[in-house]
């Protein structure tokens, strides 16, 4: 199952945006206009009460509320400095 079907399956609330293809973290927090230390890939980060992953290609990001996460699944969230 993909990412965006395992939402629309689930009925959450989520946003998709599209960029230019990035293949680095800083890339792609350049093209989702987020400071870099906010972005690493493959892990989701939070950041505002929102989080931001890959949606499955190097053109995508679903970015959604991190109550709306939590609700779908069990994610184990660290805590870590910059």
């Amino acid at each position: 199952m993909q990412i965006i079907d395992f939402l629309d399956k689930s009925k959450a609330k989520y946003e998709v945006t599209k960029h230019e293809p990035t293949y680095t973290a800083q890339n792609l927090a350049a093209a989702e206009h987020e400071p870099g230390k906010f972005v690493a890939k493959p892990v989701i980060v939070e950041a505002d009460d929102h989080l931001a992953f890959q949606a499955g290609s190097y053109e995508k990001a679903v970015r959604m509320s991190m109550d709306d996460y939590r609700k779908l699944v069990d994610p184990k969230v660290l805590e870590f400095s910059y």
